[in-house]
This record gives structure tokens, sequence and C-alpha cells, in this order.
């Protein structure tokens, strides 16, 4: 719920017992707190708004153009981006 999306920006948040990461002066507001952080929704979510994929590879932008054809889904950009798979410093 909502309670739970807002504490992926809480200062600091735990991310495990012992372990906890503190926001910087740095971070964008829209960055959660922890790079690691995940939001899981419990539900399915339509695809319809999705504009496009980010891959780290050519082998991958290939197996996720051929899921999409597989299932029959819409075309959607599928692009390599390896940076956006590097570390992300806060």
């Amino acid at each position: 719920g909502e309670a739970a999306l807002e504490r992926l920006f809480q200062n600091p948040v735990v991310r495990w017992q012992g372990n906890s990461v503190a926001r910087l002066p740095a971070t964008r507001p829209s960055y959660p707190t922890c790079f690691q952080a995940e939001a899981l929704y419990p539900g399915s979510l339509s695809t319809e708004f999705l504009q496009r994929i980010y891959v780290r590879s050519a082998m991958d932008q290939s197996e996720i153009i051929g899921f999409l054809k597989a299932t029959f889904h819409r075309e959607i950009d599928v692009v390599i981006a390896p940076e956006k798979f590097e570390f992300r410093p806060d």
C-alpha cells in the first residue's frame, strides 16, 4: 500500500538487521533511499502504457523481442543500454 511505498524513501532504510543505508544530499527525490529497493505489486498490470524495455546486451534484446512476438504482444522498443545496469551511485 501507500505506507509501504513511502518507506522506500525513508531516511535511513534498514536493508536487513544490522545493515542500513541513509539518503545522501545528492540523492534524487525520485530515487529510493536504497538503490537495491524493489516495489512489488500484488496484482496484474497492463502493459498498455509500456513504452520501452531496456536490456544489457544484443542477446537479451533478441530474447525479449522473441518473447513479445511469441506472446502476440504489441511491438515495444527494446533498447540496448548496458549503462542502465551499472552501479548507480547516490
